[in-house]
């Protein structure tokens, strides 16, 4: 049998309409996984299920809520059935000085980035929808942790809060052979990035990518990391957030 393999789970992906959602999602259904995946965006869902492998033993779903929504989240969880895997890819960005960042700006970046999927989370739990065995996996980043990128206090802060969840948790869910853990990559090529082009220009992104020794990362390069936490082949590990960042951190 293929350690790797994803025949037969149920996996849950939230931040699917698009990025490393969207791919996570597809490698999985290649993999064999049945994928559940989530959104806002209706019209970029739709677009990722027709980019989902559909064998003839698998039944894929689409769900369409704002994980910010407690209320619309409880009400999904009520309709959905058991995992194996539950990816939590879902996130945005701010490029601001802390100087100038307001209140607001700090609950939807948090909302965004932890406070969802933190709560989405504590309800799959207590509802008992996560099968034993089953793998969690969170989204960190080499900022917070390996890096402090100025302009990315919010982002940093809220990624820092997810390695401090995803610890304590694996801790408490051990018994139940539920792994959780976290993928901290670096730059990835997706369009949160090209969207950040809008704010730093092309040339100083040129300079940024000089400090990758293997260049920014594709979405694809992501995903084969988060399958391998998703499968049989990582039952020994729980409680780690993991660089993936192209050499970034070994010139640091």
């Amino acid at each position: 049998m293929n350690p790797f393999s994803l025949e037969g789970k149920k996996i849950l992906i939230t931040g699917a309409s698009s990025g490393i959602g969207r791919t996570i999602a597809a490698e999985a259904s290649l993999a064999g996984a049945n994928i559940v995946i989530c959104g806002r965006n209706t019209e970029r869902l739709n677009e990722t299920f027709d980019l989902l492998h559909h064998g003839d033993d698998q039944c894929h779903e689409r769900v369409i809520f704002d994980l910010a929504d407690e209320s619309a989240t409880i009400e999904i969880i009520q309709q959905l059935n058991y995992f194996d895997g539950v990816v939590f890819a879902a996130g945005s960005d701010l490029i601001q000085p802390f100087s100038f960042t307001t209140s607001q700006q700090l609950k939807t970046i948090m909302d965004d980035n932890f406070t969802g999927q933190a709560l989405m989370l504590q309800k799959l739990i207590k509802t008992k929808k996560i099968n034993s065995g089953a793998s969690i996996v969170f989204f960190s980043s080499v900022n917070g942790t390996s890096i402090g990128s100025k302009g990315h206090s919010l982002y940093a802060a809220a990624k820092g809060a997810i390695n401090g969840l995803v610890r304590v948790v694996a801790n408490e869910l051990s018994k139940k052979r539920i792994r959780v853990n976290a993928i901290a990559p670096g730059m990835v090529e997706t369009g949160l990035m090209k969207m950040n082009e809008e704010i730093v220009s092309k040339e100083l992104l040129e300079v940024h990518r000089k400090d990758y020794p293997l260049g920014f990362g594709r979405p694809e390069d992501v995903a084969y990391l988060c399958i391998y936490l998703l499968s049989g082949a990582s039952v020994w590990m729980t409680g780690q957030s993991i660089t993936i960042d192209g050499g970034l951190s070994i010139n640091r």
